[in-house]
Order: C-alpha cells, then sequence, then structure tokens
C-alpha cells in the first residue's frame, strides 16, 4: 500500500511522499484513529488531502474532505494543490492514479470558500461527488450551523448535511481555532458523521492517537535538512519611540549585509506604514496589511507571490523589502533572506 501511495504523489507532485505521509496514508486506508497530526512547520500537511483521496479509493465513506485553515493566503495555496489532485485523476495515465480514479471517479471538484471571492456552490447539487472544500473556519463553520454566508435559508439545510455528513475535517493551525474544533466535537457528539484531524504542533488533546515524526522521517535527506537548519537571530534592545526606525535600520543593515529579499513584521498597522514609508525611499517595497481591500490583496499577492515564495526560482529574487503586519505570520509558504520581527512587549 505505502509503495502504490508513493507512486500516487509522485505522479501527481513529481516527489516522494515523507515517511509520515506515508504511515498517515496507510491509517487512513485501515481505518486506523488519528485524532492529530504533530508535525512541525514546512513538513508538508498539505499532503494529507493526498492521503485522504487515496484513502476514500480505499474503502473509506467519505465524499467530501474539509480541510480548513483560519488565513485566506493558505486557503488559496491549499486549493492549488488540490486542483493539481484534480487535474491528475482527470488526465493523469499513471496506473497509481488511474486505480484511484478508477474507484472515486475522474471528477474531483475543488471548492474554495473565503471571504473576497465568489462564491460558486454548484458543488452542492452534486452531493454524489467527491469534493475537497478549501475554506476558512467562518465559512465552513457557517454551513455546519445551518448560518452558511451567502447560503439561503432554504439551502442552509443542504449546507449543513454536505459538511456535516460523510465528511473528513482537516483542520490545519488548529490551536488557534479552539472554538472550531470544539464545535466540531461537539456536533459529532450529536450525530454527524465527520472524521475529525487537527494538525497542529500543540495539539489540545492528549491520546495515543496523534501522529508525529519518527526516526525513519528524521534520516530523510529533505526533512533532515529542514529540521537541522539554522535559524540565526538577535534580539534588540530599543523603546516604543525608537522602534519603527530601529526596525528600518536593521532592515537596510540586512540588505547591505546580502540578503535580498528583507520582511519586516510589525504588531501595528500604523508601525507597519511608518516602516513601508521609510523603506520605500531605500529600495522597492511593499505594504501588506489585513486592512488591504480583498481585491487590492489578491492582485498585489498574484504578483508578490512569485518573488517571495518558497522554492521560487532565483531569477525572482530581486532585491524587495516586505513590510508587513502578522497578516502573513501563520502558515503562509514563505520565504525570506532576512526577518526582522517586532516582539509582542516592549518598553
Amino acid at each position: 500500500m505505502r509503495q502504490n501511495f508513493r507512486e500516487f504523489v509522485h505522479a501527481i507532485h513529481g516527489r516522494d511522499p515523507f515517511p509520515w505521509q506515508e504511515r498517515a496514508a496507510e491509517a487512513l486506508c485501515t481505518g486506523t484513529a488519528i485524532d492529530a497530526i504533530c508535525v512541525p512547520t514546512g513538513t508538508g500537511k498539505t499532503s494529507m488531502l493526498d492521503a485522504a483521496i487515496f484513502a476514500m479509493a480505499h474503502g473509506r465513506d467519505w465524499r467530501r474532505i474539509v480541510y480548513t485553515v483560519d488565513r485566506r493566503l493558505v486557503v488559496d495555496s491549499v486549493s492549488a494543490h488540490a486542483q493539481r489532485i484534480a487535474d491528475a485523476l482527470a488526465g493523469n495515465d499513471s496506473p497509481a492514479v488511474r486505480a484511484v480514479a478508477a474507484v472515486i471517479g475522474n471528477r474531483l471538484r475543488v471548492v474554495r470558500l473565503r471571504g473576497g471571492v465568489p462564491l460558486d456552490d454548484e458543488w452542492a447539487l452534486h452531493p454524489e461527488e467527491p469534493a475537497i472544500l478549501v475554506s476558512t473556519v467562518d465559512q465552513a463553520g457557517s454551513r455546519l450551523l445551518f448560518r452558511g454566508y451567502g447560503v439561503s435559508p432554504k439551502q442552509a439545510p443542504i449546507h449543513a448535511a454536505l459538511v456535516g455528513h460523510r465528511a473528513l475535517h482537516l483542520v490545519d493551525e488548529a490551536h488557534l481555532s479552539r472554538a472550531y474544533v470544539q464545535t466540531l466535537r461537539s456536533c459529532r457528539e450529536h450525530g454527524a458523521a465527520i472524521s475529525l484531524i487537527e494538525m497542529t504542533a500543540t495539539p489540545s488533546i492528549s491520546t495515543d492517537a496523534v501522529l508525529t515524526l519518527d526516526e525513519a522521517d528524521r534520516a530523510n535527506p529533505l526533512l533532515a535538512q529542514r529540521l537541522s537548519a539554522v535559524k540565526r537571530a538577535r534580539l534588540i534592545d530599543t523603546t516604543g519611540k525608537k522602534l519603527a526606525a530601529t526596525l528600518t535600520a536593521q532592515a537596510i543593515a540586512l540588505r547591505a549585509g546580502g540578503a535580498a529579499i528583507v520582511g519586516v513584521v510589525v504588531n501595528t498597522v500604523a508601525r507597519a506604514r511608518d516602516v513601508y514609508t521609510a523603506l520605500a525611499k531605500e529600495g522597492d517595497a511593499v505594504l501588506l496589511t489585513g486592512r488591504v481591500r480583498p481585491y487590492e490583496r489578491d492582485r498585489l499577492v498574484e504578483t508578490l507571490l512569485p518573488r517571495i515564495c518558497a522554492g521560487r526560482a532565483e531569477s525572482a529574487a530581486t532585491p524587495l523589502y516586505v513590510v508587513a503586519t502578522q497578516t502573513i505570520e501563520v502558515g503562509a509558504d514563505l520565504d525570506f533572506d532576512g526577518l526582522v520581527t517586532e516582539c509582542a512587549l516592549y518598553v
């Protein structure tokens, strides 16, 4: 089974799964309980989608995979991952992929549920078709509780049934969405036919059914490189009045030291604007805050992401200052050559 899953993932993504991902797929296929995935950031939690689809073809009774993460940018990147799976089922000639498509069908719907984009509810008209729903907490949670955003009162029970019956819920960064996880558990206790897996480095439950890294993972060359990467940090004392100037000076120093893409993450919109204004005088700079209108943010991210995403082409690493609030801090797959960040407390 692990060999088939390895071939399945390689045919879709051009790489082999990590050992923990193979163990997760095997557990899902055999019905072995997994309450939580407790692995560090950067170890591929998104590939639980591949494991879940593979398990659907090996007897699991899900029809919908609901991947929830409370970050719009991450919703978009996970949706792209899901779409690669859907495209492969529709046309990849790999025997491993065709074997999965033969069971679940070659049409896998990928639905993106988040604010700021048009909502397409056609998937709700085809409950018989397998689907991956990638959603923010408010979109998935409101549907589960018969109060779906943009859903009419007559359609609300349909959406509630679709996310509350024969559904696997994968909750990424679950430690940031405790109330949502508690709601899912409560719904299950009251009869909702759902499976739930928390994905977090700090699970809220104490159980033996928590999947973590083992020696095989630590021996994997790529994982070992990520887990042992050196991340040097230096603490600089300053005051509130001098903080914006200090952040600016440190970003400029990193640029002078050879860092092409320099990130500056601060705690308030006002400070982000002050730092951005100063750095824009020094070179190419961009400002990202939660107050950017959705349309403008999407257009900005569309042009910016190739320059700051992990695994970008070397030619894309032209000098840039990225000034942001914590709107980009959790979950986004970004890669800075240097980072200046404000601590939570200062005097």
